[in-house]
């Protein structure tokens, strides 16, 4: 039986799908590309390859067949074994095995499995119907640059601006000079101000000669002094008291916040989405599920991975996949 129709499924839905006995078939995330001599776009992709030494046996496979198949689980389970002793026969006598949709397994002249993956399936969801796109050239019948134009053209402009926003600012100062100075002349009093005719024009002289010295800014300190002051009522007699200084006010740093990771163990994956609400909504449900437990939600390849800490150890944590499998078939198992 030709088990590979199985396991092109699953890479739709996994990063990771193992043959028992056989090797692993990863998934990594390819982003767009353009080739430099044929100007094809490609579309986001998973870059399919091959892993020898991932050969336990994690469940997915079996129970996916078992399912699908409609046969029970040993049954599943001797179908594979079958295919892994044939597919290891026909790379003993240095024949290529075919994988539909997947590539193509062989052994080289030293003996080492080498796998080549078939470029012509996308398994990333996101780009489903996403074909390659061949960038044509513009043919231009002559080329103009604006460049140099446009910004000579803006420098000028800019330089126009500035200047008529000086003059317009020297203009209003001038005629409030003046207007000040005409209703000094009349006998109008300027009392807010505090101004009369002799003060404006000295102050236009000295501006007109310049100004060369500048004000420096004065030290505020930091704490407060007041003095306080009791009355006697009796002998109407005012006593003062040494002046004290206000304590400042104290500030007190933000306790940094630590954030936590999850504790190494097996978890329980229950879903890998794409979408983020999607993601959210699985672990919203998963904590009303399993109150208290630890659950885990990290993102790899372009999905979150949501799921829940099954145990430190490989038995305890086998047991719940299997209880966890029995209401999602699609459940499997996480090493941290």
């Amino acid at each position: 039986m030709d088990i590979s129709v199985f396991i092109s499924d699953l890479l739709y839905q996994h990063d990771c799908v193992i043959v028992p006995g056989f090797g692993g078939f990863i998934c990594n995330y390819r982003a767009a590309e353009i080739h430099p001599v044929l100007h094809i776009v490609n579309p986001p992709s998973k870059a399919v390859s091959f892993n020898r030494n991932l050969k336990t046996n994690d469940g997915m496979l079996v129970n996916y067949i078992a399912k699908t198949g409609d046969i029970s689980f040993q049954t599943s389970q001797e179908l594979i074994n079958n295919w892994v002793e044939s597919s290891k026969n026909l790379l003993r006598r240095n024949e290529t095995i075919n994988l539909k949709n997947i590539g193509r397994v062989f052994s080289d002249i030293e003996g080492n499995i080498q796998f080549t993956p078939d470029e012509s399936v996308n398994y990333l969801k996101t780009s489903f119907a996403l074909k390659p796109l061949t960038a044509k050239p513009v043919l231009r019948g002559k080329e103009v640059d604006f460049t140099e134009k446009f910004v000579h053209e803006t420098k000028k402009h800019t330089i126009e601006r500035s200047n008529t926003w000086k003059i317009a600012a020297a203009i209003i100062l001038l005629v409030g000079i003046g207007a000040l100075v005409q209703m000094m002349r009349m006998g109008v009093e300027v009392k807010p101000l505090g101004l009369n005719e002799a003060s404006v024009f000295s102050f236009l002289t000295h501006f007109s000669k310049g100004n060369e010295d500048t004000m420096q800014p004065l030290a505020v300190a930091a704490e407060k002094t007041v003095t306080v002051a009791a009355v006697d009522t009796s002998n109407n007699v005012i006593v003062r008291v040494a002046p004290f200084r206000a304590a400042a006010p104290s500030v007190q740093k933000a306790a940094s916040v630590v954030s936590q990771t999850e504790p190494h163990g097996y978890y329980v994956i229950t879903g890998a989405f794409a979408e983020a609400r999607n993601a959210e909504s699985a672990k919203l449900d998963l904590q009303n599920k399993l109150p208290g437990a630890v659950i885990l939600s990290e993102r790899a390849y372009g999905l979150t991975r949501i799921g829940y800490l099954a145990g430190a150890d490989s038995k305890t944590a086998t047991e719940k996949l299997r209880s966890a499998q029995a209401e999602n078939a699609e459940c499997w198992l996480l090493k941290k």
